[in-house]
């Protein structure tokens, strides 16, 4: 009876040691630029940026963009300050930025709203982030908040990360079996 008592100790101890592991969020202090000519700096939101960014006019910019049915964040994911080093406006006075972001999800699309040097503003939806970089148009540079299109009927699909730690099954699988072998083992002796 020790014996089985003391496999059990040993069970509850190993399971004891396992612990439960969370994927963190993504950090939001690093916006670098790619090899594109322009800088971002993260910046506080804009007052007119915040006033333009309703659930109404999210929704409504990723329908213009094709996305149906979209559940967008109301809380932007980044804002940054967007400025040319070395790129070129294209021919039609657009800018294309490629931009780099931790704070942007792979996998996810944003709506950006963007406050034109003219205190217009402008709305758009990103391309798709892979490997934290983002691409969009805009018709000037200044600031651009992202919001964060959390559901859509149309599927946004990015690589998942893996949470999950297998061992503590592993482990209680082998306590098992050895308190199983131990018990035939005594009771052999036993007879």
């Amino acid at each position: 009876m020790k014996k089985f008592m003391t496999g059990i100790a040993v069970a509850a101890l190993c399971l004891s040691m396992s612990m439960v592991a969370f994927a963190a969020n993504p950090s939001t202090t690093a916006a670098t630029a790619a090899a594109d000519g322009y800088t971002a700096t993260i910046t506080a939101e804009p007052a007119e940026i915040t006033a333009a960014a309703t659930t109404e006019n999210l929704t409504k910019a990723a329908a213009a963009a094709g996305i149906k049915d979209a559940t967008v964040s109301a809380t932007p994911a980044l804002t940054v300050e967007i400025s040319a080093t070395t790129a070129v406006a294209n021919a039609d006075g657009t800018y294309d930025v490629t931009m780099t972001s931790a704070a942007l999800a792979d996998g996810k699309q944003y709506v950006f709203v963007h406050l034109m040097d003219n205190g217009q503003i402008e709305t758009g939806v990103t391309s798709v982030v892979k490997g934290g970089a983002v691409s969009f148009t805009l018709t000037g540079l200044s600031p651009v908040s992202f919001f964060e299109i959390t559901a859509s009927d149309t599927a946004v699909t990015g690589a998942s990360p893996k949470t999950a730690d297998n061992g503590a099954a592993v482990a209680m699988i082998l306590v098992l079996a050895a308190g199983a072998s131990l018990a035939l083992i005594s009771r052999k002796k036993a007879y």
